[in-house]
């Protein structure tokens, strides 16, 4: 799905939502609780013009696609008068610091009048057309309220790569010497943490395996089955690494240990070095890279990576009756 027709999705969800947040006494200054964003859910049906002093006056979406909320407001009353939308939340984090939240969100539209853009469909469509969307929405906050959005995944691209530089990634006997970093000693997770686990995977340094909990549980791909314990993570990727080396960063981290539960916006740099590769999304030639953008679920146990899961995502087109 293009970026701005996730956007124009977003937006009109976050108008619905956002719209009747103040029907009850909340402060929208309070710091943020899975109550206060649940508030705004159980109310959207509702209306009340207060509802955009839960942003911040500048808030951005989506990286300046629109900003300050005059320019949102705007386009939320655009989008309800092409349709109807419910938000339904699932899984949320709220960061340690209280900077960040992540919420996995389903978003269903109904279509109000024949001809109108919906979601991710590339036609117009008719009245009665629906679309039922998952998506993850990382929310950035300051005092309570809303600063920023971003939607969470994006789009994989397949390209020839520069072998000569990817190479020059991989790491040298000497990092894989190294102490093994200080995170592993924390008690909680931490963002300094994770950094350091992917770090290690990213080097496919078998110490990556330390950050995980005995009974961990990988459930994403490339595993075309979940696998139980550390053991069975790293033999997956033995025959996997031989011909391939990946780069994983994080730029959105939302670790909540309140509720053993982390977010993280993960970028990904496959890269065919030595030998094709066989992935689950197809045969991955030598000399190929694949980039891609996706949101992983992490469950948290005494501070180690307890179950590993992709953010739940896609989108189911469903007709009107004719």
């Amino acid at each position: 799905m293009s970026r701005s027709k996730t956007f124009v999705m977003v937006i009109g969800a976050l108008g619905l939502l956002a719209e009747t947040a103040f029907a009850q006494s909340t402060d929208p200054s309070a710091p943020m609780t899975r109550e206060k964003i649940q508030e705004y859910f159980r109310l959207s049906n509702h209306n009340d013009p207060r509802q955009y002093d839960y942003f911040v006056d500048d808030v951005d979406m989506e990286g300046g696609a629109l900003k300050g909320r005059a320019a949102f407001r705007a386009r939320t009353e655009q989008m309800r008068r092409d349709a109807a939308i419910t938000m339904t939340p699932g899984l949320i984090a709220i960061d340690d610091s209280q900077d960040m939240m992540a919420v996995e969100m389903t978003i269903h539209l109904v279509a109000l009048r024949d001809g109108v853009e919906l979601g991710d469909q590339p036609q117009p469509v008719h009245k009665g057309d629906a679309v039922t969307r998952q998506q993850t929405f990382f929310f950035a906050l300051r005092d309570g309220r809303i600063t920023s959005l971003t939607v969470g995944g994006g789009e994989r691209v397949r390209q020839k790569a520069d072998l000569a530089a990817a190479r020059a990634e991989a790491p040298t006997a000497a990092q894989l010497a190294e102490p093994m970093p200080a995170s592993i000693n924390e008690r909680l997770m931490t963002h300094q943490k994770y950094l350091d686990y992917a770090m290690l995977f990213s080097r496919f340094d078998p110490r990556f395996l330390q950050y995980y909990d005995p009974d961990v549980v990988f459930a994403t791909a490339p595993a075309p089955q979940p696998l139980h314990g550390p053991k069975a993570i790293h033999d997956l990727y033995v025959p996997i690494r031989r011909n391939l080396d990946e780069h994983i960063t994080a730029p959105i981290i939302v670790v909540d240990n309140s509720h053993d539960v982390m977010f993280v916006q993960l970028r990904n740099r496959m890269v065919a070095t030595r030998g094709d590769v066989d992935l689950p999304s197809g045969v991955l030639k030598m000399g190929e890279e694949m980039i891609g953008n996706g949101v992983i679920v992490y469950s948290l146990k005494n501070g180690k990576i307890s179950y590993i899961r992709a953010a739940a995502s896609g989108s189911r087109f469903e007709p009107a009756a004719r």
